[in-house]
């Protein structure tokens, strides 16, 4: 399994660099390494690494339920799997995933749409290519989720704070997606929340 796994992953940074050859946007371009970048890149995980610990502790009967799909399906994949080797494709998922929907995806199409819709824009497309790239098993839902649930506050919060209508002409499709995400079977107590706490409007 380790060596499908570094071929898949290792294959999308192959995949981004041909790409970005053939369309003259380097996946690598805006890619800077320095201490404190690598720094602010740990600092980002803490909120992550607290969510996980609030999820794993929490007693609340849907997180619960999100915490042993998560907790099942990692252990069924990667209980017999080597420190080492999880480390090889972790690293692996992120250099390549991200060269390829990020680096080339997100980056090359904020530069090519330019202006302030740009960056917003990409960051959509990708995000939405990311999901459908990859199959709908509960643990990409439930990212899928979070995602777009981060991106739904992200442009109410530009529309509202910054005095930017522009961005909730994005809303709709934003909720489609994760209306699709939380379609999955294992989410169906995250639905059930989300339905009682931001019903759709008809």
């Amino acid at each position: 399994m380790t060596g499908v796994a570094l071929a898949v992953e290792g294959g999308l940074g192959l995949l981004a660099l041909a790409a970005g050859f053939l369309l003259g946007h380097s996946p690598l371009s805006s890619l800077r390494w320095s201490l404190a970048a690598a720094g602010w890149g740990v600092v980002a995980t803490l909120p992550m690494v607290l969510g996980l610990v609030i999820v794993e502790r929490a007693s609340w009967r849907p997180l619960r339920r999100v915490s042993q799909v998560v907790t099942r399906l990692v252990r069924e994949l990667f209980a017999r799997t080597p420190l080492l080797e999880l480390a090889l494709i972790s690293a692996a998922a992120g250099l390549g995933e991200e060269m390829l929907f990020r680096g080339l995806l997100q980056d090359g199409l904020a530069r090519a749409i330019g202006g302030s819709a740009g960056v917003p824009i990409a960051l959509v497309v990708a995000s939405v290519a990311f999901g459908v790239a990859h199959p709908v098993t509960p643990t990409y839902a439930l990212l899928g989720a979070q995602r777009n649930t981060k991106i739904l506050g992200i442009f109410t919060r530009l529309a509202i704070r910054d005095g930017k209508p522009q961005y909730l002409q994005h809303i709709p499709r934003i909720r489609a997606y994760l209306a699709r995400n939380l379609g999955h079977p294992a989410l169906s107590g995250l639905k059930r929340w989300y339905d009682a706490h931001l019903p759709a409007k008809h």
